[in-house]
Formats: C-alpha cells, sequence, structure tokens
C-alpha cells in the first residue's frame, strides 16, 4: 500500500514540472516573436528617415522652433506664457507682472519679434520680517548702507528670508533648470550633470528648461506634418505628440525631441520611437547665469550700478556682451511708468543672424538715505559758534535722480533756548534738551538758503549761536523720480560752551573762606557753569608761588599731594609757603584742547588760622575728633593784633585727675596719640600715702612752632587732696579706707570705707602688710568680741563690761576693722564666765565622741553650742550646735541607741529585749528599735504579762523574754484587764487551794467546796 502512494507523488510532481515547462516555452516564444517585431519596426522607421526627406522636413521644423522658442523667451524675462506655447502663466496687467514693450522701439531693433510682454527681474523687496519696508528706517534702523548687506545675511538665517532676495529686492527671473531635468545633480553622466555642468542660481519649478520643452513640444505638433510616411508607402502613423528635451551646457545647448509611432506590420501594431536631435551653439546657460548675477548684485548691494558695473569679467561679462537701458518704456502704463528696461546682447549667440537679447524689466524701487550719525547720543553735536554741517547721502537702487529736501527746525521754524528753566531743573534739562527749546513757527530757510545747498543740492549748513542751544530736530528726505521717499529725523544738540568759576574754603565753620595759612589745607573748587559741555579738566596756577595742578577733579585740597599723603605735622612742608596775599586761576580745558578763559580768585594766607572747636578743646594731639585739623587751635592767636599768629607758653593741654597714685600712668601717656615727646618734663610731688586721694594736674605748652599741634614742656603736679588714713592698730594687715576705685576720675573723690570683706589692698590687687596676697582680712590675729558672724560684733579688751564668748579675726566693715570672721570659742581671757576647757579654741558648732563606734566611726554625742557652752547629748548626738531632742531615725541617736518611732525617742533593750535605757525608759517589750527583737505582739506591753484572758485566766502573754505565746486558760492572773477574781488565786489553777478549806473557782473565785 505505501509503495502506492509513493508511485502517486512521483506522478504529481511530474505533471507540475511538464505545465511549468510548456508555460516557460509558450512566453518565451511570444516575448522572441515580440522582440523581433520591435526590432523589424525600429528598422523600418529608421530607413524611412534615413532615406527618404522625412529627417530633414522633421529637423528643419526642430531647428526654427528652438529658435523661435529661445528668442522670444529671452525677449520676455525668460518665460513664455501658456498664449504663447509656454508654460508661463499668462501676464495680468502691466506694471503689475509685466511691462508690454515694442522692441521697434528701440534703438537695437534686430528681432523677428516687435512687440513682447517683458516680466520683471526684480521686485521690491516687501517682507516685513526681512526688512523695513517703509521710511525711516527703510532698509534696517539706524543702519548705515555700508552695512545693509551683512544685516540682511543675518536676516535670512535669523527670519528664513529667501535666498534669492536682498535689501533692495527680490529676484522674479525664473530658474534655469529642471530639479527633475537632464540637468539635475544625479542625472547620467552622459544626460546631465556631469556631462554638461550644474546649473549655478539652482532648480525651480516652471523653469526656463521646462518651458522651453513645453514650447517646443507643441510647436513641433503644429509644425511637422507626420502623413508624409503614407505618402512614401510607410504603414505609420504618430500615437502622440512629440515630447521634447534640452539640455544645457555653458557654450552650447542639445534639443531632443521624441514622436511616439504605430508601424503595421502584418497583423500585428508595433510601437516605437522616432528621434531627432538639433544642437544649437549659443551659449544660454553661461548668458543666463551672467543675467543672475548681474540681478544678484543689483537686489543685495545698493552701491551696485548695473548700467555702469556690469562690464565684470566676475560676474560672467566678456567683451561680445553689451547691456541697454530703455528708461520708462512703458510711457502709456497706468502702472509701471518708472519702470525700466534693460536689453542684455550676447553678439557670440547668433540666432538667424541677430545677436541674442535678453530683456527684464526692474520694478522702481525706492531712494534709500544713509545714516547719519555721530556715534554719540545725537546725530549731530555742536558747539555754540560752531558751523554744522549736513552732508546726507542717498542711493536710488534704480539709479534714478533724486532730489533732497529740508525741513524742521532752522527751515520751517527756528527756537531760542531757555536758559533760566534749564538752571532751575538740570536733571530734566539733561535728560531732554528739547523740552527747554521754545519754537518759533515761521519758515526760515537756513538750510536751504545756505551757499552750500545752493551750490550741491543736496548738502547744508548753519552757523549757530547761544540762542540755538539745546536739542533741535531737523528732516532730511531724498525723493526719486516717482515720488518714493525716504528721510531721517536728524537730532542736532547744540552745546554751550562752559563758564568756570573759582572758589575756595578752608575747612573750619568760624574761619572765612578768604583766609588760609601754611600748617592749614585748603579747598579749591571749581564751578562748572555749562548746561550740556563736559569740562574734561581744571587747571589751577599760583600766581604768586608759581604752581600750576591739572586734574579732572572739580575740587581739590591744597597741598595737592596724589594720593593725599600729608598730615598735619608734614603739612607745613606741602602747602603754601609764603604768608602774604595770593592770586590763583582757574581755566577749563573741554572739546580736546578748548581752554576757558582764566578766573581768578583771591586769598590772605596766614602763619595759622585761631580755630576754635567747643566739642574738642584741645589741639592735636589730645584731639577727640577724627580728623585732626578740626581739633582745637590752641596755640594760634585769635587777638585783633595779633590773629593768625603762632603763640608761645601758653597752655594747650590741661588736665585733672583724682585718684590712687598707684592709678596714674606714666606721664609718657600723655604725650598724645600720636605720641609727641616733649624736651623737658617737670614733676612736683607732696606728701601723702598710697591709699590717699592724690590731686594730679597735668599741662603742656605752646612752644611756638605751630599754631594747630600742642608740642611744648609737660609740667607733672600731685598733691595729698585727702588723708584716707592708715591701719588701726598694730595687728592690722589691710586698709579699710581709700579711693573708691581702681582708675582714676575727673572730679573730686572723697575716702571710701570699703565694704564687707573689701580693703584697699584688695581693690587695687596689692600684697598686705606682711607681703602675702591680700584677702580682705585687715586683722588676721584672733581678737575678744561681743559676738561674729552676720550679727555683727565689737571687738573688746579682755577686762570689758561687754566681753562674751568669742574670739576672732576682722574683716573691713565701713571703714573700721570691726567685723568678727573666723571666731572660736573664748576662754575666761575674754571674759566668758560660761568658760569649758573642752570648748576652748573651738569653733561654735565643734561635736566630738567618747562612745564606741563598734567598728564604725563614733557618733558625737558632745559638743560646744553656738554660744561655747559645752554639752552632752546621749542618748542623742549633737548636731547644728545644738542637742537633738527627737530622733526621725538611727543617725540621731548616739552609739547604743537606736530610734523608737514611738514618740521619735532612742532607746537601748536589755538581752530580754526590754526598753531598760535612753529618753524615758519605759521596762517594757520593745520590737521597733533596731536593737530590739521583741515580738511585734508584745511591743511596748510590760514580760511576763497577760495580753488576752478568758475567766480571768491568761490565754495570750509575753514570755519574760518578750515572746509571744498562747496557752489553754487555766491559770488566773490579776493582771488580766477587768480582772474579777480574788487575788489569792492569783497564778492558781481551778482547784487550787486559797486557803483553808477554800479552793479557786473556774471564775478564780475563792470559796468553799462543800
Amino acid at each position: 500500500m505505501f509503495e502506492k502512494r509513493g508511485q502517486f507523488t512521483v506522478f504529481i510532481i511530474l505533471g507540475f514540472v511538464l505545465i511549468a515547462t510548456f508555460t516557460f516555452l509558450f512566453f518565451a516564444r511570444d516575448a522572441i516573436v515580440q522582440q523581433k517585431l520591435q526590432l523589424q519596426a525600429e528598422k523600418i522607421v529608421q530607413e524611412a528617415v534615413k532615406t527618404s526627406s522625412i529627417n530633414f522636413y522633421v529637423k528643419s521644423c526642430l531647428d526654427r522652433v528652438v529658435d523661435d522658442g529661445i528668442y522670444l523667451l529671452s525677449l520676455q524675462g525668460g518665460r513664455i506664457y501658456e498664449s504663447q506655447g509656454g508654460s508661463s502663466q499668462n501676464p495680468d496687467e502691466p506694471g503689475v507682472d509685466h511691462l508690454a514693450f515694442n522692441l521697434s522701439d528701440s534703438y537695437f531693433n534686430t528681432s523677428f519679434y516687435n512687440y513682447t510682454n517683458i516680466s520683471y527681474g526684480i521686485k521690491p523687496n516687501n517682507n516685513w520680517s526681512c526688512i523695513y519696508i517703509g521710511p525711516p528706517s527703510f532698509p534696517f534702523i539706524n543702519t548705515s548702507l555700508d552695512l545693509v548687506k551683512t544685516v540682511y545675511q543675518k536676516s535670512i538665517t535669523d527670519n528664513n528670508c529667501d535666498f534669492t532676495s536682498g535689501a533692495f529686492g527680490i529676484a522674479e527671473l525664473p530658474k534655469l533648470c529642471d530639479p527633475e531635468g537632464p540637468n539635475r545633480i544625479n542625472a547620467s553622466e552622459t544626460e546631465g550633470f556631469y556631462f554638461h555642468g550644474v546649473c549655478n542660481f539652482g532648480y525651480g519649478d516652471n523653469s526656463v528648461q521646462k518651458q522651453l520643452n513645453t514650447y517646443i513640444s507643441k510647436a513641433m505638433t503644429e509644425c511637422v506634418n507626420f502623413t508624409i510616411f503614407e505618402n512614401l508607402g510607410y504603414d505609420i502613423t504618430v500615437e502622440n505628440n512629440p515630447s521634447g528635451s534640452t539640455i544645457f551646457s555653458d557654450k552650447s545647448f542639445v534639443v531632443n525631441i521624441s514622436y511616439p509611432l504605430i508601424v503595421q506590420l502584418g497583423k500585428n501594431k508595433v510601437k516605437t520611437m522616432a528621434n531627432f536631435q538639433t544642437i544649437k551653439n549659443i551659449r544660454f546657460k553661461k548668458f543666463y547665469e551672467y543675467i543672475q548675477s548681474l540681478l544678484e548684485q543689483e537686489y543685495k548691494n545698493i552701491f551696485f550700478d548695473i548700467e555702469r558695473d556690469y562690464k565684470n569679467p566676475l560676474l560672467g561679462w566678456d567683451s561680445k556682451i553689451k547691456l541697454v537701458r530703455i528708461m520708462n518704456p512703458c510711457y502709456e502704463c497706468e502702472r509701471g511708468y518708472f519702470d525700466d528696461v534693460f536689453q542684455i546682447i550676447d553678439n557670440e549667440s547668433i540666432i538667424r543672424g541677430h545677436p541674442l537679447i535678453f530683456q527684464f524689466a526692474l520694478k522702481n524701487r525706492g531712494p534709500a538715505l544713509d545714516w547719519i550719525d555721530s556715534g554719540m547720543r545725537y546725530n549731530v553735536v555742536v558747539r555754540e559758534g560752531q558751523e554744522i554741517f549736513l552732508n546726507p547721502k542717498g542711493i536710488d537702487p534704480d539709479e534714478d535722480n533724486i532730489l533732497y529736501n529740508y525741513s524742521g527746525w532752522m527751515e520751517e521754524y527756528n527756537s531760542t533756548f531757555n536758559e533760566s528753566a534749564c538752571s532751575y531743573d538740570l536733571a530734566n534739562c539733561w535728560a531732554d534738551p528739547s523740552m527747554f527749546v521754545i519754537n518759533q513757527q515761521y519758515r526760515v530757510k537756513n538750510w536751504t538758503g545756505s551757499e552750500l545747498f545752493k551750490e550741491t543740492n543736496r548738502n547744508a549748513s548753519y552757523r549757530v549761536k547761544r540762542s540755538d542751544l539745546g536739542l533741535h530736530y531737523t528732516v532730511i528726505t531724498v525723493e526719486d523720480e516717482e515720488g518714493k521717499i525716504d528721510y531721517q529725523n536728524i537730532s542736532i544738540m547744540v552745546e554751550d560752551i562752559p563758564v568756570v568759576i573759582p572758589s575756595g574754603s578752608n575747612i573750619y565753620d568760624d574761619i572765612g573762606d578768604k583766609n588760609a595759612s601754611i600748617e592749614d589745607p585748603y579747598v579749591l573748587s571749581s564751578l562748572d557753569l555749562s548746561f550740556f559741555t563736559n569740562v574734561e579738566e581744571f587747571e589751577w596756577k599760583d600766581l604768586n608761588e608759581s604752581f600750576t595742578i591739572i586734574t579732572d577733579l572739580s575740587e581739590i585740597t591744597i597741598p595737592f599731594l596724589e594720593p593725599n599723603t600729608f598730615t598735619i605735622e608734614t603739612i607745613k612742608e606741602e602747602a603754601f609757603t609764603s604768608i602774604n596775599t595770593h592770586d590763583i586761576s582757574l581755566r577749563g580745558k573741554y572739546d580736546l584742547n578748548e581752554w576757558t578763559p582764566a578766573s581768578i580768585w583771591q586769598v590772605e594766607v596766614h602763619e595759622c588760622l585761631p580755630h576754635r572747636n567747643d566739642n574738642d578743646s584741645f589741639a592735636y594731639p589730645y584731639h577727640t575728633i577724627q580728623n585732626p585739623f578740626l581739633a582745637n587751635h590752641t596755640c594760634c592767636s585769635d587777638e585783633t593784633n595779633s590773629w593768625g599768629t603762632i603763640t608761645t607758653n601758653n597752655t594747650c593741654y590741661d588736665i585733672v585727675e583724682y585718684g590712687s597714685n598707684l592709678s596714674f600712668s606714666n606721664i609718657d601717656t600723655y604725650f598724645g596719640n600720636p605720641s609727641i615727646e616733649p624736651s623737658q618734663e617737670i614733676i612736683t610731688e607732696e606728701g601723702f600715702d598710697e591709699n590717699d586721694i592724690v590731686k594730679r594736674e597735668i599741662k603742656r605748652i605752646c612752644d611756638g612752632t605751630r599754631g594747630n599741634i600742642c608740642q611744648g614742656d609737660m609740667f607733672d603736679e600731685r598733691i595729698n587732696k585727702q588723708d584716707c588714713g592708715d591701719y588701726t592698730s598694730d595687728s592690722d594687715d589691710e586698709r579699710c579706707s581709700g579711693p573708691q576705685n581702681i582708675e582714676v576720675t575727673y572730679s573730686e573723690q572723697t575716702c571710701y570705707s570699703y565694704t564687707l570683706g573689701n580693703s584697699f589692698e584688695t581693690t587695687f590687687s596689692l600684697l598686705d602688710k606682711n607681703g602675702n596676697d591680700a584677702n580682705g582680712i585687715c586683722n588676721e590675729g584672733l581678737k575678744c568680741a561681743t559676738d561674729k558672724g552676720l550679727n555683727g560684733g565689737i571687738f573688746v579688751n579682755a577686762d570689758s563690761d561687754f566681753g562674751k564668748h568669742y574670739k576672732c579675726k576682722a574683716k573691713c566693715d565701713g571703714g573700721g576693722c570691726s567685723y568678727p570672721i573666723d571666731c572660736v570659742c573664748g576662754g575666761i581671757e575674754c571674759g566668758n564666765i560660761a568658760y569649758n576647757f573642752f570648748c576652748n579654741d573651738q569653733e561654735p558648732g565643734f561635736s566630738w565622741s567618747i562612745t564606741n563606734g563598734n567598728g564604725n566611726e563614733a557618733k558625737k554625742e558632745r559638743g560646744c553650742t553656738d554660744s561655747c557652752e559645752f554639752e552632752i547629748c546621749t542618748p542623742y548626738i549633737f548636731e547644728n550646735f545644738v542637742c537633738l531632742e527627737t530622733a526621725s531615725n538611727d543617725d540621731d541617736c548616739d552609739d547604743g541607741f537606736s530610734h523608737d518611732p514611738d514618740g521619735n525617742k532612742c532607746i537601748s533593750c536589755n538581752q530580754n529585749n526590754i526598753e531598760t535605757g535612753g529618753d524615758e525608759a519605759n521596762n517594757k517589750c520593745e520590737s521597733d528599735a533596731t536593737n530590739c527583737d521583741a515580738n511585734e505582739s508584745c511591743d511596748e506591753i510590760e514580760p511576763a504579762k497577760p495580753i488576752t484572758c478568758e475567766n480571768n485566766k491568761r490565754k495570750t502573754y509575753c514570755t519574760s523574754n518578750c515572746q509571744y505565746e498562747t496557752i489553754a486558760p487555766t491559770i488566773c492572773d490579776s493582771d488580766c484587764n477587768g480582772y474579777y477574781g480574788d487575788q489569792s488565786c492569783d497564778g492558781k489553777m481551778t482547784g487550787d487551794s486559797c486557803g483553808g478549806p477554800k479552793e479557786c473557782t473556774d471564775d478564780c473565785e475563792c470559796q468553799i467546796i462543800m
């Protein structure tokens, strides 16, 4: 079964192979047949063309059509309109997209076309994003025409402006080449770019190439009648219109025309092509690109004159090319009347015996006025008395004649400057000088009436006067023949010639400014009276001392040092030198090297200036204010007969101080700041102790050399103003009275009684009388005292009635060495009638013990009270000058005693835990105290006594060693609470004899038992 299936599969495969082979052979046979028919048809067409007049006939048509097309396209600015068989849209209105022009009106009438519609090669650039279209900013605001080309190049980058545009126009010529045509960049080597060359000005839609191909294709359809094939016996018909193709090179161009034909071969119709070609030795590509170069210069560079500058080999010109300009050719046009036509004639490119003429129109463009500017704040800046020269430069991109017009200031009106208003408000006058100009409205025509304008019809001049100061505006307008204008509103600033006024001043409010000295600074100030002119430098001259100072500062100080390095000590060597009247002149320099006339300031120079300062009465170097010159000039006379002369021997520095002699500074600290050492020092002293109040007076006198410096001899006189006392006893080692402060004072002092713990020695950080560091204890020995510490006390002799318990050291207190400190208990020597030798020489509160602490520190149960009385405190301890009377814990109890909470007392127990010692021992059992171990139920219970009873018999009781026991109630006990039995039964049991025949009953009664 498997074998049969395998055979069936083989048969199927073989069937597919046979079918595929048959199909391939069928189509191969058909292709071979078609190829043979195609070759046969092409051969028939070639033979028909070559062996008959068809080739001559078609090529003749082609030559004529190409000549017509290239000439017509050139005469119309690179366009063949649809109505003429081309592909350019038909023209609209003359003056809008073309000019109607009859070539016969031109002196160069060599064309077989006369009346043509010439398209524009350049139109004005009306793209607001690229330039300013209208005046006065055209084409760029505040920009010189020299920079326009560069600025527009930036607009191309920044604002996406067309590369084929400039500030003065937009290219309107069609592109030469079709981006899909045979001159395209990626065309085959034999077809286009590599063989014929690139189109240098790019590619575009509806190019010259495309228009020419369209025209040729349509014209050849009309020119050639292919029924000629039938007349010659060929069965050949034309299927569709022919298609033309133009290929440009620099020196020629090639035109190919292809006809689609149908050849009848028996029963078969075979399609084939008949191709014809003509080569024109016309350098149209080079010629057209030369014209594109001219127009590129024309719309980018306003200085380019196409009529003047077309002969430029760098643009592609040679001697075979001529240019003719026809101005305003469309004299009947409602629009475009002022537009021009240019004819570019190539005498090397000949068509039917005539040179090739390329025509284009140029739309009239408005003129541009070059930016007039001074490089300063205003366009024109002049000084009063100067002459203004306005030299405007207008350029018309079409090279039309330009008219120059003036208007505004000094043409339509003149003006007067309001000097008083400007002086009152200089800030606003400087900010906007035009606000202070008063215009008078009548025509003066100073510009156009000037001789310069009459000579040039362009430039103008005017000489300004003082009344012309301020800011003015004159409008200069350029206008072409159509009335298109550009203008600039020129700001003209007329500045004044400055006047400088000198003045001088010393730096003292109480001295007239006409006075100076050889030892004081003197300020020279220049007042610049000008509205708009800046004085650049000032020249000061002292006509007496022949010094000259040139500076840009409006205020200088004499002496003039840069930088100011003089001081009050050195100024005498740098300032004025002669004592007399000085004439000082001032001039100001402006406008580079122009100087104002000189003005004179007169000043009287003295030896010194008697300045007085009520707020700083001492002269240098004892001044307190920052500027030493402003201190008191004590050594300069202000007397009428000697005013401004230096004095001698009068006091220029005087200071009085009070305090301990220890507080006074060394005399050299009074030499001033900075220090000026005197030639001699005279010091006098009276007798005084160091803790006495001393008055010190320091004086310095004028030495006759300077009026504003105190630098003569010094006097230091010291006298005892108040005796503050010495030591109160031989044992005193510190003093309790003296100056209150370490520092000196400038008002009188009295002796000060030092407060508790202070002394003269501690206040002044001195050693005491014994050479030790002062500690405020004025007497280190022990003296009998009536009291101690804060309670005060009186030191007394041993036999005084005031004798008490103490002997103490002493501190100063209110001027006397009388405040007891560090006291101990005195004895009989201090009259202590409560004397106890245990407390002698011990401090009150001293405590000690004679008990044993059982290995611990013994507790102190003895001590000296605050009044130096001896106390024994057992069973309590001695604490805080007294014996404790109650206890709060064991620490309050003497050795051998412990705290009993019942009554807060100190107790002791025997071996049976019975309270036998201490404060009021009660001989009862004790369990609360530390050294008592009775049962808690027995606490404060007598030993061997019942606790609870039943029928007068003990039930629970404390043993003799204070332990708690419970027994059967069998023994009568009279100690039972509420015992009502007989005493004779006490301690006996029921049935025991209680005397005679009596026995104790169950309730402990003694009865006769029957």
